[in-house]
């Protein structure tokens, strides 16, 4: 049984993302980014993984044109926080971590290098605050 779950929450969590990105008219809320970052942290399948990474592809066709783009940062962070979560002894943190810095870099680096979108700090301070408090809640539910 979890392990049906486990495989149908990532279309379940990209059809909520899409909703909210049609309902807000902007990318403010990444439930999929925050369920990748928890799953991050514990034992699970490449598949599963290879699987949120598939969806979070899919979302940066549907919001920016172009597949595949969120990859650019995700995988080097997803390396870097699987090395540190073989080496630190205190990993509570590894998610926020996971999340903020793809946050940054896609405020940050991709949207004004890439894709020539001007960086708003409202906007991204506010997309910071929902998705790191949006991992606090499904980490406390998950418990």
């Amino acid at each position: 049984m979890k392990k049906i779950v486990s495989y149908l929450l990532p279309p379940l969590l990209f059809s909520i993302d899409i909703l909210l990105l049609g309902l807000l008219q902007q990318n403010l809320i990444s439930t999929l980014l925050c369920f990748y970052a928890i799953t991050l942290m514990r034992p699970t399948k490449f598949r599963l993984l290879a699987t949120y990474l598939f969806f979070l592809s899919t979302i940066s066709l549907i919001v920016y044109g172009i597949f595949g783009l969120s990859l650019l940062y995700l995988l080097p962070l997803s390396v870097a926080t699987l090395e540190a979560k073989k080496l630190l002894s205190r990993r509570f943190w590894l998610p926020y971590a996971l999340v903020g810095l793809s946050l940054l870099a896609q405020e940050l680096l991709i949207g004004p290098f890439l894709l020539e979108i001007p960086f708003n700090t409202l906007f991204t301070g506010a997309k910071l605050c929902v998705n790191l408090v949006l991992v606090l809640i499904v980490k406390k539910l998950l418990k």
